[in-house]
């Protein structure tokens, strides 16, 4: 019998998906028998049928390890992802620190545009008093309405 791992040029270990690509591409290539294909579709694209077929070729099929940390790992990627995510977030974290204390000191300063702000809002909602349940906003919508009500109201009396 006709090994179909070596005649796809697969390791004995391949997954269903590199099995699969490797008939498409032979097929597609045209240097494999169809029948060798439909054989190699029928027997490794089945687990059942798979671990027949190496038993009968005398295959000790590995398993594929999946991807996990090991006794085996290379440091060396591992301390680079490490410097990596610190050369990143080192940087970040200065630039966040930097921006809250320029923050502190535009609210802080007296004289800043902030504070004038603040005030000026301040200023207009005192002079708008809001009644129980209203929000500020909706009390000086409130009186702006009453008074453009009012200047209605001259108006057609002076006519």
């Amino acid at each position: 019998m006709v090994n179909l791992y070596e005649l796809l040029d697969i390791p004995e270990n391949a997954d269903r998906l590199t099995i699969e690509r490797a008939i498409r591409l032979a097929r597609s290539q045209g240097n494999v028998e169809e029948r060798y294909l439909q054989l190699a579709s029928n027997y490794l694209l089945h687990d059942k049928r798979r671990a027949q077929y190496n038993q009968k070729m005398g295959i000790k099929a590995r398993t594929r390890e999946k991807n996990r940390l090991s006794v085996g790992t290379d440091w060396r990627y591992v301390g680079g992802g490490v410097a990596l995510v610190l050369s990143l977030f080192i940087p970040l974290g200065y630039v966040m620190l930097g921006q809250q204390k320029a923050a502190e000191q535009l609210y802080q300063n007296p004289n800043s545009e902030y504070q004038k702000a603040q005030e000026s809002m301040q200023k207009a909602w005192s002079n708008h008093p809001a009644q129980p349940d209203e929000l500020q906003h909706k009390a000086i919508e409130r009186q702006l309405n009453e008074a453009a009500e009012a200047h209605q109201k001259k108006l057609e009396q002076m006519q």
